[in-house]
């Protein structure tokens, strides 16, 4: 049996919870990133051939599973193969989180960052200054009306529940599982011809999985925004120096399949960015904000009659959104957005009946805080492409389009301000309206 024992630390909030939305240490969300990451690196182990039939076999008989069968030769009946997890996964404790709505507005509320002079970010769309952690972290996180000094009032963002483990906290993580498959699934698994099945190759992926969660990874609601950022340490070995040591691949060869398996590179490497040091994940977080309100809102979103799109009012008769015909360049980034819907991702007839479709498009942009060896934070922002899910019916021209500007925004953002070229049909009015917040940050490309 090998194991290995891990400090699990948080860097930034952790939006963790029981069945009860209060904040709490549990295993299941760290499982859960396991697998994700050991897809990746089953991926890469393959070249990024894959079969997935494959793969969720091999998957599923490694982490527990209730859903594979296969066809026993001597009877030719189909015979369930539901098998329990060979990968053991333990914490020290399960405690609460103590970072509650009370200790949230100390930091954020009355007379704090949130509503000090100059912290909010400005968002074009909607023409005001917004909160950058309630910008990144809205569900988990809500706006308040506060009351400051001489009676003025103003928004602050607070916890919506007791819903977050606070930045700092830490926990043993311990893991076990065996240097091989048990006899019986090893020859399953060579019966149905699973590539690359041996003793050792148990023990390497999961060690490389634990890697890549440590550079790369996140655990909690809102996740993919930098929240419930970790490191573990002692770190877990990679694979080689650099950029050796990813998965990378071309980005548009990564539009060859529907799911998240590598990390997209370009001519200039990795599409890996990284921001300045910054002293606390509060300020770090602003910049981060400041980085996706800018990329987003370079896409203008427009009323379409040509594509049939539809103008939406309240009931005052004042327009509040507009219900698009087709999806235009930002809905490609991520769905839902609000306010601007998107007919065919949200409804369609069946047997003249409306059926409700509500799909959801996760960014595959994604942050991360690492802390620095002098203890300091920096944000890791990083591309791992993928094809929509055939349901979005996508449309791979607009899509490399749109990623394309994205990638030269970021890239543009590790040069001087004033030489900064943005994407040619990005909005450069609302460009202009972040001028200044976006002069205050600066990224560069890094190897890993």
């Amino acid at each position: 049996m090998h194991t290995a024992t891990y400090t699990l630390t948080f860097t930034t909030p952790a939006f963790l919870g029981d069945a009860n939305q209060n904040a709490r240490w549990r295993t299941p969300p760290i499982k859960h990133e396991l697998r994700h990451w050991w897809r990746v690196a089953y991926a890469a182990d393959n070249g990024f051939r894959v079969n997935v039939t494959e793969m969720r076999r091999e998957e599923g008989l490694l982490f527990g599973n209730a859903w594979l069968s296969h066809k026993d030769k001597s009877s030719n009946h189909e015979v369930s193969t539901f098998s329990k997890s060979l990968v053991r996964i333990r914490l020290d404790q399960w405690n609460e989180g103590k970072l509650n709505a009370n200790e949230w507005q100390k930091e954020w509320g009355k007379d704090k960052p949130e509503t000090a002079q100059g912290w909010k970010i400005f968002h074009p769309n909607v023409d005001k200054f917004i909160g950058p952690a309630l910008y990144l972290g809205y569900g988990p996180l809500e706006v308040e009306k506060v009351t400051l000094q001489a009676g003025k009032t103003d928004y602050a963002t607070t916890l919506k529940k007791n819903a977050a483990i606070q930045a700092g906290d830490a926990a043993i993580l311990s893991m076990a599982w065996p240097e091989a498959f048990p006899d019986d699934l090893q020859n399953l698994l060579r019966a149905q011809k699973a590539p690359n099945i041996y003793p050792e190759k148990i023990t390497q992926r999961l060690i490389y999985a634990l890697w890549l969660m440590d550079r790369f990874g996140t655990l909690g609601g809102r996740a993919r925004n930098g929240w419930g950022s970790y490191h573990l340490l002692p770190s877990p070995p990679g694979r080689g120096e650099g950029g050796e040591a990813l998965p990378v691949r071309p980005w548009r060869d990564c539009l060859n399949l529907d799911w998240p398996h590598a990390i997209g590179k370009d001519e200039k490497g990795p599409l890996i960015w990284q921001t300045e040091t910054h002293a606390d994940w509060k300020s770090l977080m602003r910049t981060l904000a400041i980085v996706k309100v800018g990329l987003r809102t370079q896409f203008r979103l427009f009323l379409d009659q040509n594509a049939g799109d539809r103008q939406v009012y309240n009931k005052r008769g004042q327009p509040t959104g507009i219900d698009h015909g087709k999806p235009q360049d930002r809905h490609w980034l991520a769905y839902p957005v609000t306010h601007h819907s998107v007919a065919p991702w949200d409804k369609e007839k069946i047997n003249n009946k409306t059926v409700q479709l509500n799909l959801r498009l996760p960014n595959q942009l994604r942050f991360k805080v690492r802390q620095t060896a002098s203890g300091k934070l920096v944000g890791v922002i990083f591309h791992m492409p993928h094809l929509p899910p055939p349901a979005f019916n996508p449309d791979r021209a607009a899509i490399e389009r749109v990623w394309r500007c994205v990638h030269q925004f970021l890239d543009t953002l590790t040069g001087e301000p004033h030489k900064r070229q943005f994407c040619k049909d990005a909005d450069r009015a609302a460009l202009e309206k972040q001028k200044q917040q976006l002069a205050s940050v600066r990224l560069q490309r890094i190897p890993e």
